[in-house]
């Protein structure tokens, strides 16, 4: 007999805990809701505000995503370095400091005005 008590207790101490969070549940569901209705409301009052994004924002957008990418940024090192280095070779080329020419005509020979073109026509 003291047994079958003790698991009714249990049973009722069981039916009442679970009452109270069932009712919080409810509570928390309502929150939510409104929560999600205030999210709706202040999302129709910035659509009356700000216009549509127009075609020529898109093809703004996507361009500037595809400048930002990291092939466009190693592409972009790569020619800044070369640049450096055909600036630094022109350089030379054009103070005379080079071993192609005889000493006479240091700045005036054909191997190195062809190389002296093509140094400018890379930058």
């Amino acid at each position: 007999f003291p047994q079958r008590r003790r698991r009714r207790r249990r049973c009722f101490r069981k039916k009442i805990m679970d009452l109270p969070q069932e009712e919080e549940e409810g509570q928390i569901q309502n929150k939510e809701e409104q929560q999600k209705d205030e999210e709706q409301q202040k999302d129709r009052l910035l659509e009356t505000l700000v216009p549509p994004i127009t075609r020529s924002e898109h093809i703004r957008d996507a361009l500037l995503r595809f400048l930002d990418s990291s092939v466009v940024q190693y592409i972009g090192i790569a020619v800044l370095l070369m640049v450096i280095i055909d600036g630094a070779f022109y350089f030379f080329l054009l103070i005379g400091a080079q071993a192609m020419c005889n000493d006479p005509s240091r700045v005036d020979c054909q191997p190195r005005n062809f190389w002296y073109n093509a140094g400018i026509q890379v930058l």
